[in-house]
């Protein structure tokens, strides 16, 4: 039995903190193609949360969640 292959989109919502001035919050999306499964584990497995120190000092969180939609 095979996985019936379709395109996908992957939404991501972006959210930036610790900081003054950063970003506002952006979504981004793209394609897909694959069984819904795999399309899914693909999409989710760019979410994540990532810390980064600027030249300052600063710590900056991004939170990035993404979804089949």
């Amino acid at each position: 039995m095979s996985s019936c292959v379709k395109n996908y989109t992957c939404q991501c919502s972006i959210v930036y903190s610790g900081y003054p001035g950063l970003p506002d919050s952006t979504t981004t999306s793209y394609d897909i193609k694959d069984s819904k499964s795999n399309a899914k584990s693909k999409c989710s497995a760019q979410s994540g949360t990532y810390n980064n120190t600027d030249n300052n000092g600063i710590q900056i969180t991004t939170v990035e969640k993404c979804a089949i939609y």
